[in-house]
């Protein structure tokens, strides 16, 4: 969320020394030439019997940790630390991975472990890749244990995680117990560390100092979400002139971010209506909290950045210290979820607290996975929940009921999702102009209107819906599709498709869209070129089998004509509403022809 080079560099060194760990740590055990077969790495660890050998054990893990399965992956390499290789680098590579799956206790086991080995012995423990086993005590903050944090600080290394984390373990440590040694020294400071740093000194008490530190804050690097978290400090001392500045500002920068103009006119014109964003004073909590949402901030730097593993260690360290730090579920489950752990994803999304700001992102992450599970009920009684949540706060949300239309539609409850559409675009224009973010409803309400037969609703939402997004090619395959199948307005459907195809060059089913097209306009010779292309790219799907079988037919290739429909019918899936509609036409054209 605070994006500065010096953060940038920490993190990518840690993120290549752990992934180095893992190379050196095969190596050393298993000669320079030994690799992983591309076959090995796409078999889940589910299915890999690992017997209790040196090699099977090591296998195992490294398949597991490719297919990103950390549970499997940090036990496997547990055991093997165990019975195999009492080790530093292999006991690193365990706990990272016990880390990574949120095992804090068997992580908090193996970081005791690698810091007592003797570094005479063992002279790479010295290396600052091992502080993430050492950061793991930071533990010592949440006991309020001065003595341990003392000698956590002692045994960091002089390397780039310690010179981020130090700085601010330092302010936190003395507001927390001598707030007088806070001073105005930001030399040598990151964005992220001053930042931190004025917090402390809110924390402590000394209002004017933590205002001095937060004005020296560059405002220009930071995300808007962490402004926000800034404009929030200023309202809390009292600062709204500065607030309202700081918001011009960044409205100039982000000229589309609703959060932001919303708050600059509450601040403007209806001060008391203005709420801060939930955990902006979450660190008044004390030294664990504040050190939490550090580390969720950079972690949210290395998602940034591509590193989702890396990303994931350091949003674990930040639930580790306090499992309330806002939006760290969140971030966990995006990522598992992006990871392909779909059910730990959902049992971290459930755990985002409803006033959250990723919450609706959380909700909405849950259900896209639920409904890929066929767990329709399931998604519909979380959103259920969500509205009575909302509706018992005073916060009635049109976003939930659109989510529940497309639960609705995904069950084939066409007048309970309309009814839901219907809810949420009265409830979003209560304000005026209805949201951004609720402008695809148009589309998803055609759709819907045109599975239960009320086609010229649909038209009118999805000309509502082209308006919103006049170059969204879905939006413009639909509509042009429609209207070929319907053999009306062939030439509007003919250039919305064309626009389309130019977008999306490659797409299967727009390209079936255009030979379509093509083929109602009599054009028989250029919509086979198109509707052949067409079934190269997605060659099992009947409809484009069936098109390309009438192409063929009108064309005078009548052998190959009956081998597409034939085709068709070999591909058919029952329960889509347009096959099902078109299946009996099919079986007849191959006996009869058109």
């Amino acid at each position: 969320m605070v994006y500065f080079i010096r953060s940038l560099v920490v993190f990518l060194a840690v993120f290549i020394g752990l992934s180095i760990i893992v190379q050196q740590t095969f190596r050393h055990f298993y000669g320079e030439n030994v690799m992983m077969s591309d076959a090995a790495i796409q078999f889940s660890s589910t299915f890999v019997q690992a017997p209790d050998t040196k090699s099977g054990l090591f296998l195992a893990g490294i398949t597991a940790q490719n297919r990103r399965d950390w549970a499997s992956a940090w036990q496997f390499f547990s055991t093997f630390n165990n019975n195999y290789h009492n080790n530093p680098q292999v006991a690193l590579k365990a706990m990272t991975l016990a880390l990574g799956n949120g095992s804090y206790d068997e992580a908090l086991k193996l970081s005791s472990e690698i810091i007592s080995y003797n570094s005479d012995e063992y002279p790479e423990i010295k290396d600052d890749s091992f502080d993430l086993a050492r950061l793991l005590l930071l533990d010592a903050v949440k006991k309020k244990d001065m003595p341990a944090i003392e000698t956590l600080k002692q045994n960091l290394e002089d390397g780039v995680l310690s010179q981020f984390a130090i700085p601010i373990i330092d302010d936190w440590i003395a507001a927390t117990y001598a707030p007088d040694t806070l001073k105005l020294d930001t030399e040598e400071l990151s964005i992220i560390q001053i930042y931190y740093k004025a917090l402390a000194a809110e924390y402590a008490g000394k209002k004017d100092l933590a205002k001095s530190l937060m004005d020296s804050v560059e405002i220009g690097s930071i995300s808007p979400n962490k402004i926000l978290d800034i404009v929030a400090f200023y309202i809390r001392i009292g600062d709204r002139e500065n607030a309202i500045k700081i918001l011009e500002n960044t409205a100039d920068i982000f000229d589309n971010n609703v959060t932001v103009l919303s708050t600059l006119k509450k601040l403007n014109t209806d001060p008391e209506a203005y709420t801060p964003p939930y955990g902006s004073d979450f660190h008044m909590r004390g030294a664990e909290a504040a050190l939490s949402m550090a580390f969720y901030d950079f972690s949210v730097l290395m998602l940034n950045e591509q590193a989702s593993d890396s990303a994931l260690l350091f949003v674990r360290l930040a639930a580790f210290l306090d499992n309330d730090s806002p939006s760290v579920f969140a971030m966990i489950g995006s990522i598992l979820h992006a990871q392909g752990q779909l059910d730990d994803a959902l049992i971290n999304y459930q755990k985002v607290n409803f006033n959250d700001a990723e919450f609706e992102a959380s909700l909405t992450r849950m259900v896209d996975i639920l409904i890929e599970q066929k767990k329709l009920d399931s998604a519909k009684d979380v959103v259920m929940q969500a509205i009575e949540k909302a509706e018992q706060s005073g916060q009635t949300n049109a976003y939930f009921y659109y989510i529940l239309g497309n639960i609705y539609k995904e069950k084939n409850e066409f007048d309970n999702a309309i009814s839901s559409y219907d809810r949420a675009e009265i409830i979003g224009k209560q304000d005026g102009d209805m949201p951004k973010r609720l402008w695809p409803l148009y589309y998803a309400r055609a759709i819907t209107f045109d599975l239960s037969d009320q086609w010229p609703k649909a038209e009118a939402d999805l000309i509502i819906a082209m308006e919103k997004f006049p170059n969204n090619p879905l939006i413009l395959n639909y509509l042009g599709y429609a209207y070929a199948d319907k053999n009306i307005n062939l030439d509007k459907a003919k250039d919305m498709i064309s626009r389309a195809v130019m977008m999306v060059p490659n797409d299967a089913y727009i390209i079936d869209s255009m030979g379509w097209i093509l083929y109602r306009m009599g054009d028989y010779a250029e919509a086979v070129k198109y509707l052949e292309r067409a079934a190269m790219l997605e060659p099992y799907h009947m409809v484009i089998n069936d098109h390309l079988g009438d192409a063929y037919w009108k064309v005078g290739r009548k052998l190959e004509a009956k081998y597409m429909w034939q085709r068709a019918i070999d591909y058919y899936k029952e329960g889509d509403e347009e096959q099902d509609r078109m299946i009996e036409e099919t079986r007849r054209k191959v006996v009869e022809g058109l």
